[in-house]
């Protein structure tokens, strides 16, 4: 019976010591993010000051919304709707609409000429029957009408 108990005992150890090293690394696991995000803070905070974000009267406001996550989050939500707002206060597409050609408008018709001109095609190099500028040129220099 004595060497089941210091069996259990041997292994009741070796359990706690994992579990408080377990612990121990995620408790320096987040004083190190704490000490990141301390890093970024002051910076932040004045930069929002200097931009006319948040007025210089609101700095301690703004310094406790940023010491809480939650708070912080918060704040980054708001920043996001606004982008939003003013995207489509604006008229620019949204991030996912990126890449996408627009049909929208006729960007590649010269005002009052109704042909295709080809430095006003938001496309550079797009592959077209038209006479693209590149081939007036050319065409002028192979006729002779220089």
């Amino acid at each position: 019976m004595n060497q089941s108990f210091l069996d259990a005992v041997l292994r009741f150890v070796e359990l706690s010591s994992a579990t408080v090293k377990r612990a121990l690394d995620e408790n320096a696991h987040y004083r190190q993010s704490q000490a990141r995000a301390s890093y970024l803070q002051e910076p932040l905070l004045e930069h929002l000051i200097n931009t006319g974000i948040v007025a210089s009267t609101q700095k301690q406001a703004a310094e406790a919304m940023l010491n809480s996550h939650a708070e912080s989050l918060q704040l980054l939500k708001a920043a996001a709707d606004k982008i939003v707002e003013l995207r489509q206060q604006m008229g620019i597409k949204q991030a996912n609409d990126l890449g996408r050609g627009d049909d929208s408008r006729v960007y590649f018709t010269a005002p009052g000429r109704g042909q295709y001109d080809s430095l006003q095609d938001p496309f550079i190099g797009r592959k077209t029957t038209e006479k693209k500028a590149s081939d007036m040129a050319l065409l002028k220099l192979v006729s002779g009408n220089s």
